[in-house]
């Protein structure tokens, strides 16, 4: 009896054979010289500061008056919407954190009421370093400015609006 497919038949013996290769096959193992050890007087890193570049942040009176100088500086660029879009955009870019920006983008200057800073801000009660509320009160009312930072950089303005 002649196969139909001869060629069928010996491509399934051929993977036949190959097959049963593969699964004898035997699979090289890897061993270890010898165990990793860590010297006793080596000193772990426990999350310290490593230079005098790299300081965490603090409260000081320099940095509550940065806050404050930011926050006064952020709502002056927001208030001032008498030179049109162009120009209010190009005040709170100088000042608004990137993030800020992306969160404004969409904001009408007309829909804000011109005016100037009127008074001393306060900053609240220091609760971070790394976080800053500053209410700047203004001919229409009071605005509060969150302010933040990484480490010892420079306050960032993150939000801007009318209490």
């Amino acid at each position: 009896m002649t196969p139909q497919h001869p060629r069928l038949t010996v491509a399934v013996a051929a993977f036949v054979a190959l097959f049963a290769t593969a699964c004898t096959a035997s699979v090289p193992v890897v061993q270890m010289s010898s165990t990793p050890t860590i010297e006793a007087n080596v000193p772990m890193d426990a999350g310290g500061f490593t230079s005098d570049e790299e300081k965490p942040a603090t409260w000081t009176d320099e940095t509550r008056a940065a806050a404050t100088t930011k926050a006064v500086a952020a709502v002056t660029a927001w208030m001032n919407v008498q030179g049109g879009e162009s120009r209010w955009r190009a005040g709170v870019s100088a000042v608004l954190s990137a993030d800020a920006l992306e969160f404004y983008a969409s904001v009408d200057p007309r829909n804000i009421s011109p005016g100037a800073v009127a008074g001393t801000p306060s900053l609240a009660a220091d609760t971070s370093p790394q976080l800053a509320r500053v209410t700047v009160p203004t001919t229409t009312g009071a605005y509060e400015v969150l302010l933040n930072r990484l480490d010892d950089e420079p306050w960032a303005v993150q939000r801007v609006r009318k209490q």
